[in-house]
This record gives structure tokens, sequence and C-alpha cells, in this order.
């Protein structure tokens, strides 16, 4: 993950064989631990397939990610 603006960033995803276009998973564990660093808010990631927008919120002492797969 390569930080290119604010809240911005590229993110790369591989499989043991093979770099893949996305993975949601990674993204929303990706976007999590940001958040736990520097707070939530709203996030965008670069993919290979493309913008994937994630938006986190403090729900209840939680830190919570939704996103729109692409």
């Amino acid at each position: 993950t390569e930080r290119t603006g604010e809240g911005a960033y590229t993110i790369r995803y591989f499989s043991p064989k093979a770099e893949v276009p996305f993975c949601g998973h990674a993204t929303v564990a990706t976007a999590l631990a940001l958040a736990e660093r520097d707070g939530p808010g709203e996030l965008l990631f670069a993919t290979a397939a493309g913008p994937v927008p994630v938006t986190v919120v403090r729900d209840g002492g939680e830190l919570r990610a939704t996103l729109t797969s692409v």
C-alpha cells in the first residue's frame, strides 16, 4: 500500500501464484488498520480493478468499514 494523497492509497493484491486485481477482505483489513492508526474517515484505494472508496466509522467503540465491491 502506497499513500498517494490525503486518504488516498494505491493497493496491490497477491495470491500465492500471481497478482490479482481486487480482494475485498484485504481492502477492509487495510482500511481498518489505517483507521486504527490515523482515525476513521473516507479512504480511496486505487486498485487494478479501479477506484474503491471505503468509509470507516467508529460505532460504540468499534471501527466499521463499508465498501461496494468492484
